[in-house]
Parts: C-alpha cells; structure tokens; sequence
C-alpha cells in the first residue's frame, strides 16, 4: 500500500512569487546594460523545452536564468554570473539554493555590490531579507527604507512591497487603504504581481466589500499577463486547472507539474501521475521526481520503488533537488537490492548481447554455406558445360581430321592419274 499523500507545492519548488516579472533594467559594473523585458516564466519554459541554453544565454544574456541554473546546474550558474560579474544572479543564488546550500551573509555581500551598480532589484532583495529576517534581525524600517530607494528608480515590484508592509502591518499600522494605492501605483506599470494582491483584497474583504467576482476580473488580467501565481488564488480546481492547462498548451510544460499538484491535492491520483507522466517525457526534471515520488508510493500506480529510483537518478542527474530529497528517504536495504537487481541485469544484457553475437555469426555462418553452395553448383554446372563443348569440340577435330585426309587421298589418287 501507498503512504498517506502529503501535499505538494510550488512552480520549480521555488516561491512562485519569484517566478513572475523580472523587467530588469540595471548596469553591469563594467557599464553594460541589459534592457530586455521577459518573465522568468517564458525563459524557464523557453529553456526547459527545446531552445539551447547556450543559444538563450547569448540571446538574453543572464538574466532571468537563475532558477534554471540554481535547479539544473549550480557550477554553471556560479561560472555564469561570476564571469559576467552579475552580483544580482550571484545574491539571488546563495540566497535561494539548496543545492549548493543557501548563504544569507554572501547573498547579502553580492546584492549590496549590485546596488552599487543600481540594480533596482537588488535594493528589493536587501529589503526582503530585512522584512524576513534572513541573516540578519528583522527590521521593518531597514526594509521599507530599501524598498523606497528603488522605487525612486521606478521599480513597480517595489511598490507591491511596500503595499504589502501597509497589508500586513509589518513597522507601520495595518492600512488596507494606503496598501490598495501602493498596488494601483504598480499597476499603472504594467506589474501583473500587483493585480494579484488587489484581487487578494477583493476576495478577502480586505478594505473593500468582499467580493469574489471582481477578484476574478484581476486574476484574469493577470494570467493573462503571463503571471501564473493568479491561478493559484482561483477558487476552484476546475478553475485553475482550466488556466494551467492553456500555459501547458501553448509551452509552459512546467504546468503540467503544477496541474499535476492541483489533481494530487485533490485526492485525483491517476490524473496527477498522467500529469506527471507527460511532463518527464518531454524532460522535465521536476515530472521525473513527482513520477518517481508516485511509483514510490503507488500513488495513481501500482507500487514499484525501482522505478521510482530510475526516476529519481534521472532527475538528479539533472540536478533536481526534491528528487535527491525523495531518494535520501528510500532505506538503505532496497537501494542496495536494486544496485544487485540492476547487477543481475546487466549481467543477463551482456549475455543476452553475446548470445545475439553468436546468433549472428550462425547466422551469418548458414548464410555463406548457402552462397557457397549455390557458387559450388554454379561451378560444377559451368565444369559439366566445358566438358560438354571440350567433347563436341573434338568430335568435330576428329571429323575434320578424317575429311582432310580423304580429301588428301582422292588428291593423291587424282594426281597419279593425270601424271599417267
């Protein structure tokens, strides 16, 4: 029997929140600039289903692939944003990575450089860790202070920070009002985040009536602004599902793991591991791990915790965290039987392929005493053939041979008579 499901969360297992807008617009130290305006969403999806890395990168430089790389490869993202001395990438690495172990104190020190090189966001993040204490005390005013500085540099996603302080009530009084302008503020700049927490008010009667219809109306403009954290807010399985499933179809393939959350949450296992299913064959190393936490458990399938390894060391190849997590929880006694079963295994492939070897060569062996026989009796009707003409051929010889000499006797006898 499966073990009791827990529920499962999250778009790449990072906060999605980090996942939407980017708009970065910030100079490198070395003066470069990068204006380029993408979601991370649209790169993550970009580069997880058929575009090269290496092609993305030189057509959008870095930006944007930090969750790739903090998911996928963690020495290529250090090499990455060390070479091109991008401190924004390197702080949002130490601070969000499991995979090379987070560093509160080194993601600090990297976006503090990066606010040298007015970088908008990294003023944001500094913020962040104030208001949540990562590394540092917590400290509303340190927070609000960082997040006012960028949006003098008219970062919106600042804006939404500071709604969200009014919001809560975190180093100022609880002000729905004053939260509501700060996130109309960012709306007027196009920030899909902020049409989320203005649906999160109407939806929760948060200085507004209460009303679910109209928080519809903002979750929508959201999505479809490409920002999937509204879909999570839709109140319905139905309803969200619905909108995972128009991502998937035109190349967020990531959602399919999502929608695959969504079903599982909702005790629906046989369509969660179809979700799941799809999304690891098209390659997504966040499908391979849910598929294997499924054959894990027999949750939507018959139990097989084999699988589940096949699948789990596929995403960690890959670089996936969760699946290295779920394969720490696999005891010691079945990897070991797995390790001999795979042993016995490829012991029985080698046999099999030496056998196929030696069919092979019987068969190739059967195929040549067939040619050479059929050479042999070619060679044997061709031999009979030059007997036959040899024979013909001095038959003819000898009757030759007996009309020239009778023609030299009725000469020889014609001569003498003449002579005569």
């Amino acid at each position: 029997m499966g073990n009791t499901p827990n529920k499962k969360h999250g778009v790449s297992y990072l906060e999605i929140d980090q996942l939407d807008k980017t708009n970065t617009d910030y100079k490198y130290v070395d003066g470069s600039e990068k204006k380029e305006q993408l979601t991370v969403l649209q790169i993550i999806a970009q580069t997880y289903f058929g575009i090269n890395a290496n092609e993305l990168k030189e057509k959008y430089d870095t930006d944007g692939l930090v969750e790739f790389y903090i998911i996928h490869d963690c020495s290529k993202a250090l090499e990455i944003f060390t070479e091109k001395k991008n401190y924004f990438m390197l702080g949002n690495l130490y601070r969000y990575s499991e995979y090379i172990g987070k560093n509160y104190a080194t993601a600090m020190k990297y976006y503090q450089q990066a606010v040298n090189a007015d970088c908008s966001y990294a003023l944001i993040r500094i913020g962040d860790m104030y208001n949540e204490g990562q590394g540092v005390d917590v400290d509303y005013t340190k927070a609000m202070n960082y997040y006012q500085q960028a949006v003098t540099l008219g970062n919106s996603n600042a804006s939404v920070a500071i709604g969200t302080m009014y919001k809560e009530g975190h180093g100022v009084n609880a002000d729905h009002a004053t939260a509501m302008s700060y996130y109309q503020q960012a709306v007027t700049l196009d920030n899909s985040r902020a049409l989320v927490r203005i649906g999160n008010m109407y939806k929760d009667g948060h200085g507004v009536d209460a009303d679910y219809n109209t928080a519809m109306v903002y979750y929508q403009q959201a999505i479809t602004m490409g920002c999937i954290t509204s879909i999570k807010q839709l109140r319905t399985a139905q309803e969200r599902i619905k909108y995972y499933q128009t991502f998937a179809d035109v190349g967020y393939y990531d959602m399919l793991v999502i929608m695959g959350h969504d079903k599982y949450n909702n005790k629906n296992m046989n369509e969660a591991f179809s979700c799941y299913q799809r999304a690891a064959e098209l390659g997504l190393s966040n499908g391979l791990a849910e598929l294997g936490d499924m054959y894990r458990n027999g949750h939507g399938v018959k139990q097989d915790e084999y699988k589940a390894i096949e699948y789990f060391q596929q995403a960690i190849a890959m670089g996936n965290v969760r699946a290295q997590k779920y394969f720490n929880d696999i005891s010691a006694n079945v990897i070991a039987n797995y390790e001999n079963h795979n042993k016995q295994n490829r012991l029985e492939e080698k046999i099999n392929k030496m056998q196929q070897t030696v069919n092979n060569l019987e068969r190739v062996g059967t195929s040549l005493e067939k040619k050479i026989n059929i050479l042999t009796d070619k060679l044997d009707n061709f031999t009979q053939q030059l007997t036959t003409l040899a024979s013909r051929f001095s038959e003819s010889m000898q009757q030759s041979e007996e009309k020239f000499n009778k023609f030299i006797e009725q000469f020889s006898s014609n001569t003498t008579l003449i002579i005569e």
